[in-house]
């Protein structure tokens, strides 16, 4: 009786705090979260958030989108914020404080001018360790696990273990 009345109230926090998303299906929030859409956010059935530890933060802005796939976890602190697209897919794991941003938002020379945003794809059944960056226009395959603190810049072959800074393929997940 306690762990449904337990699931009850992490749905329904689900949808008080994501009631700026555009498509919810059926999510479990415990803790808090902070939405900020302008464009089309979208989390499929069966994703968990947890915002106990620390507030979790999605960000959508005009003409942007955001898609969490179904059955993915994001662990507390995460900040995800999309310009242009960012598409996670099914049952990925995303650690703490980890950072998945599709613009730099502003330029390098001129911070008054805006970056071009790069969209981002996570496949499904990825791993995203703690504290990990995932910058504008990076591609990670399905079945890939991103060690802790790595910066991910670019294409991650699916079924491989990748870390470092800039993240770098360390070994195959086949062997």
């Amino acid at each position: 009786m306690r762990s449904t009345v337990a699931s009850l109230l992490e749905h329904l926090n689900a949808r008080w705090h994501l009631r700026g998303a555009t498509t919810l299906g059926t999510v479990r929030l415990r803790g808090r979260a902070r939405v900020v859409n302008q464009g089309t956010m979208t989390f499929a059935d069966r994703v968990r958030l947890e915002g106990q530890l620390g507030r979790l933060h999605f960000y959508v802005g005009p003409h942007g989108t955001l898609e969490v796939g179904e059955g993915t976890f994001i662990n507390y602190s995460a900040d995800i914020a999309s310009v242009r697209a960012i598409t996670i897919g099914r049952n990925v794991l995303i650690g703490p404080q980890v950072i998945i941003l599709d613009t730099n938002f502003h330029d390098i020379g001129d911070r008054t001018r805006s970056d071009a945003p790069s969209p981002v794809v996570i496949e499904d059944d990825v791993w995203i360790g703690t504290r990990v960056t995932v910058l504008p226009g990076s591609h990670i395959g399905a079945g890939a696990v991103i060690g802790a603190h790595a910066v991910v810049n670019g294409v991650i072959p699916p079924r491989t273990f990748a870390g470092g800074v800039p993240a770098r393929v360390i070994r195959s997940l086949d062997d």
